[in-house]
Formats: structure tokens, sequence, C-alpha cells
């Protein structure tokens, strides 16, 4: 059984999002790390983790080239009502799957992240709805990202919130 969660008054702590770019990167630093320890957690068999500055420039450069390369990339962050950042999301726009007809362009989630003392709130579905939002007028209704199989808290939210399982992927050493 699960801890129980104190109470909160959600009017106090609601969070506001805001859409940005690079220019909010180091503040999602930590958040970042965050999910990567929860992962290293729930998913030990994906063995020892890169140094936080290694991991973190690993990610921000990605982040930079998405950003670089797609004008509807961008980063939802949503900051308590003190302007610290709870959550993020980041999301860049691919091609749909060649062999199907729709959707011909979806938003990749790439990070939803929420730090852990604030999550059950809503703050994960406040970032996928405005994922969705921002989205929209260009068009683009469908979203994918990937969770950790074993990360169960994670596969329940997307569950909860629509998505579905489309694919598996599979990883092998020889």
């Amino acid at each position: 059984m699960g801890a129980a969660r104190r109470p909160r008054d959600h009017a106090l702590t609601a969070p506001v999002l805001s859409v940005a770019g690079a220019e909010v990167l180091d503040e999602v630093r930590a958040l970042y790390l965050e999910m990567r320890d929860h992962h290293a957690a729930v998913a030990p068999h994906f063995g020892p983790v890169r140094s936080d500055d290694d991991a973190w420039a690993r990610r921000t450069a990605s982040y930079l080239r998405w950003l670089d390369d797609d004008p509807l990339a961008h980063v939802l962050v949503a900051r308590d009502p003190d302007g610290v950042a709870v959550g993020y999301a980041f999301t860049h726009v691919a091609d749909g799957m060649p062999g199907w007809r729709e959707p011909t362009r979806l938003g990749i989630v790439d990070t939803l992240a929420v730090t852990a003392d604030r999550r059950g709130e809503g703050i994960g579905r406040l970032l996928l709805d405005g994922v969705y939002v921002q989205l929209a007028p260009h068009g683009i209704t469908t979203v994918a990202l990937d969770v950790v199989a074993t990360n169960a808290g994670a596969r329940r939210f997307y569950e909860r919130e629509g998505l579905t399982p489309r694919t598996i992927t599979y990883w092998g050493s020889r």
C-alpha cells in the first residue's frame, strides 16, 4: 500500500504553465535529474547512471538540437505561485509512421517530469493538456512518448490520460 499523501490546499499551490525554449533549460535541470534518478530506482536493470553533469549535457544537447531544427519544439514549465519550477514537458514534432495514413505528424513528448513531492496533484495532467493545446493550432492532435516499462506509476498515469501502448522496444546485447 502506498504512503498517504498529506492534504494540500490546491487553490494556493496550483501551478501556472509557461511556454519557453532554451532559456529555461538551466531551470529544469534539477527536475530532469530527479526524473533520471527515479528511473534508475524503478529500472535498476538499465545499469549505472551517468554523472549529473554528463547526463544533463547529453540531454541538453538533444533539447537544443530539437529547438534549432523544429519550430514547434518547446518546453512547458509548471511553476508554483512563488515561480519555482515543479514540472516540465519537452515536446518536438515528428512525422507519423510511414506505413500508416494517420497521423501525418505527431508530438513527441520527450520528457514529462514532475518533482516527487508534487506528484498526484494534477501537474502531469496540466503539462500533458498543455502539450495538446500547443500542438492543436498546427493540426497535431496525437502525441507519443516512451515510458520505462517498470515505471508502473507513469504507465498508470498515461493510461488514465487515454494514451495506449502502440509499440514495444526490445533491447539486447551480444
